[in-house]
Order: structure tokens, then sequence, then C-alpha cells
């Protein structure tokens, strides 16, 4: 934990090796992790399979980059940066404008995700 969602549209691999890398780094900084907890998942939504403001493919006026972050819940400020941290790393892996990047937070507390089988909350008793 944490895991990073990313919904982009025929992504390169070396462009979602660039955005695992800087995503990962910008969600460190922002948090005070190690990039050891941390997971990508990069999912390509592709042509057809994107629509926005009741408009479908390419009568979409601007194709978003969808990133989710499930993680244990931090500060407002900690969330803060980490939205402009994770933001600019898109913007920077994928060249698109930053409006074209949505962040959603995605808190759990931590009798909320196992590993191993095990809550989280009775690994940190």
């Amino acid at each position: 934990m944490p895991f990073i969602e990313v919904f982009d549209f025929d992504a390169t691999p070396a462009q979602r090796e660039t955005a695992n890398h800087l995503l990962t780094d910008a969600l460190c900084g922002a948090y005070g992790i190690s990039p050891e907890i941390v997971s990508a998942y990069f999912f390509d939504v592709g042509d057809h399979g994107y629509g926005h403001g009741g408009k479908f493919h390419e009568k979409a006026a601007i194709r978003r980059i969808f990133i989710k972050l499930h993680a244990f819940s931090r500060s407002h400020e900690a969330r803060c940066e980490a939205a402009e941290r994770l933001t600019g790393a898109a913007v920077r892996a994928y060249g698109v404008a930053p409006k074209a990047v949505v962040v959603y937070f995605l808190d759990r507390a931590p009798d909320e995700a196992a590993h191993g089988g095990v809550l989280e909350s009775l690994k940190q008793t």
C-alpha cells in the first residue's frame, strides 16, 4: 500500500515506465514513504472507451488521464501536495496539459486493507 491506478490512452511502454517512475517519486515525496511499498497499475482506455460531457470518442472535448490513489488516509496538506506532484508527474510522462489529469484519493483505514490475508490494522499493533 499505496496503489496507484492510471487510466491512460494508447500509451507506449516507455511512457508508462516514465509515468511509473515519476508517479512513484511524486507520491513518496508527498507522503514521506519508501518506493518499495508503492505499486502502480496501468489501464489503456483506448479510443472507444471514454466519454466526457455526454460526448463519446473523438467528440469528447478533452481526454483526461484518470489517476486513482488507494492509500491510508493522510492530512489535507499531504493530499494537496500529492495532487500537485502526481499531476506534474503525469504531465511530464504523457505530455499533456495539467487540466487533462484528474487525481482521486480513495483513502482507506488500516482495517480496510489486508496483505497476505492479514488486516493492516492487526500488523500495526
